[in-house]
């Protein structure tokens, strides 16, 4: 399983795209995709993902540097086109 955090309350979860069970939010917009896609233990330590829930619960968005967001907006726009994601994200 993927352990994660919540990109809008900064709760940990497990799995990037399912809904938080602390404040309900799942990620719908290709931005809040890659944001959660970029905040779990496949690709940040443990450190890294604790300052960032702490930033998030403080009201702080992390900062995300443009060149590491961009390989996540691909994977997030890939998604969101795919029969899954559309599922998922309620698109038809």
């Amino acid at each position: 399983m993927t352990f994660a955090i919540c990109f809008k309350c900064g709760e940990s979860k497990f799995g990037a795209f399912v809904q938080c069970q602390a404040c309900g939010g799942s990620p719908k917009s290709e931005i809040e995709l890659a944001r959660s896609l970029i905040m779990t233990d496949h690709h940040l330590d443990g450190e890294m993902l604790r300052l960032m829930a702490s930033m998030i619960r403080q009201g702080v968005e992390p900062p995300i540097p443009d060149v590491t967001m961009s390989p996540f907006m691909e994977q997030a726009k890939e998604f969101s086109n795919s029969q899954m994601g559309k599922s998922i994200l309620g698109k038809n």
